[in-house]
């Protein structure tokens, strides 16, 4: 199956959201740009997702661990606007169909 638009109006969601692993395939909504009280943990790992990462996602800037997108098959760049995710920790991307450069964004916060 694929993830619900109506996911993104869990609005409310403090910590985790975990849906790798899960069977869930297709594309990921940008409506999940809508969960910005998130703070620790957004997993989509190991799961059959395609397409392109949601630039909304970009607007989760309470994260403060963990962003998976590992092992799936996302396409197209990376969304310049996850350079606003400052507070990450871990921001995993391998095993994917991606192009294109890593924003300078991404570079200057991930790579020392």
């Amino acid at each position: 199956g694929t993830l619900p638009t109506d996911f993104g109006l869990l609005s409310q969601m403090r910590e985790y959201f975990h849906v790798g692993k899960t069977g869930l395939s297709g594309t990921l909504p940008s409506e999940l740009g809508q969960l910005t009280l998130a703070t620790i943990f957004f997993y989509f790992g190991s799961a059959s997702f395609t397409g392109q990462m949601p630039s909304e996602l970009g607007q989760l800037t309470k994260l403060s661990d963990k962003l998976y997108f590992y092992e799936n098959q996302f396409t197209g760049n990376i969304p310049s606007e996850f350079g606003k995710l400052t507070g990450l920790y871990y921001f995993y991307l391998y095993d994917n169909l991606l192009t294109g450069s890593i924003p300078s964004e991404l570079v200057y916060r991930f790579v020392r």
